[in-house]
């Protein structure tokens, strides 16, 4: 097979995901990756110097794309606002497998790294703070139990992400399925 001379960095990006999914951060490397891209290996360090380098641009990537889902959500109904919130998270599940790849890449010391981890921390917490405000305009506006601290509320809405999906419904069914009962809890109505 004949070798690519670049690649563009949202090809990179994807088979980077592609292959944390399949392997795992101990299972990805850059020949894998260049095989998987058709490019040589020299063409990926033109890109990154390691792999913690290209796994920590992954993940503020896909933090940059989850961010700017939730910032465009429609906020005029508090309810709905919450129900596509957790759609999307939903649908990036898989960002919970990654973020277990954090401490892998804390140990990497380089300036570019850390400026990378500060960014995800900061994004992280920029979004928990979105969530709890859409939280609290709920309770203000009496949609949601305003005798729950809106940060539990917030932490059962990121934590979901970590419910495997036991059905086999969409992404989008099972969503609703979780958001009814974090709305409407269990009991028999």
């Amino acid at each position: 097979m004949a070798r690519l001379r670049s690649i563009n960095q949202q090809e990179l990006m994807k088979a980077t995901e592609e292959l944390l999914l399949e392997k795992g951060y101990d299972g990805l490397h850059f020949k894998l990756l260049a095989e998987r891209l058709g490019v040589g290996r020299s063409t990926i360090y033109e890109y990154f110097s390691n792999k913690d380098e290209l796994v920590a641009s992954y993940m503020v990537n896909l933090m940059n794309t989850l961010m700017e889902k939730c910032l465009k959500l429609d906020d005029s109904d508090p309810i709905q606002q919450l129900k596509d919130l957790l759609t999307i998270f939903i649908s990036y599940s898989h960002i919970h497998k990654f973020i277990q790849y954090i401490p892998h890449l804390k140990t990497a010391k380089t300036s570019e790294m850390e400026r990378q981890i500060e960014k995800l921390d900061h994004d992280h917490r920029e979004l928990f703070s979105i969530i709890v405000n859409m939280i609290k305009r709920g309770q203000s506006e009496n949609f949601l139990r305003t005798d729950l601290p809106p940060e539990i509320i917030t932490s059962i809405f990121f934590n979901s992400i970590q419910i495997p999906r036991t059905l086999n419904v969409d992404p989008h069914d099972w969503s609703e399925k979780l958001f009814s009962v974090i709305f409407y809890g269990i009991k028999a109505r």
